[in-house]
């Protein structure tokens, strides 16, 4: 019996050539898809400068001094980095006790946690002021 030459091994080249061009249609998709939704991001996102919003946590007293752990939120579309806050403990005796507190990175939309360390307890008779003092946008 005499077969044409292609048989086994033609079978196998049109099978292997189409599971190519499966493989690359669905490479292409979801390249599209990708590059699709980084334009849309870029379109859509307002890109608000970073906007910062300080809680406080908890406070805890380890030895003889006191932790006052913070929540900052980036609520921009940008990124901070050397973000610095500043919390001041104002008494109605003796001086204001003043830290400082630094992030190197807050990237948007995202949260970041710390603590000042205190000589006197942040929940007693005091008024706290936390605010960032400066940030660069990398």
């Amino acid at each position: 019996m005499r077969t044409n030459g292609k048989g086994k091994a033609g079978a196998t080249a049109s099978y292997e050539k189409a599971l190519e061009w499966v493989v690359g249609g669905v490479a292409f998709f979801f390249v599209v898809v990708l590059l699709g939704y980084l334009f849309g991001l870029g379109a859509w996102v307002d890109g608000q400068p970073p906007r910062f919003a300080i809680m406080v946590e908890n406070v805890e007293q380890i030895g003889n001094v006191y932790q006052m752990q913070v929540v900052v939120t980036n609520e921009g579309d940008v990124t901070a980095s050397d973000v610095r806050l500043r919390a001041v403990l104002h008494q109605d005796v003796g001086p204001d006790e003043a830290r400082e507190l630094r992030f190197d990175y807050l990237p948007q939309r995202s949260q970041r946690r710390g603590a000042f360390v205190f000589e006197r307890d942040p929940r007693s008779g005091v008024t706290v002021d936390l605010s960032v003092t400066s940030y660069v946008e990398p």
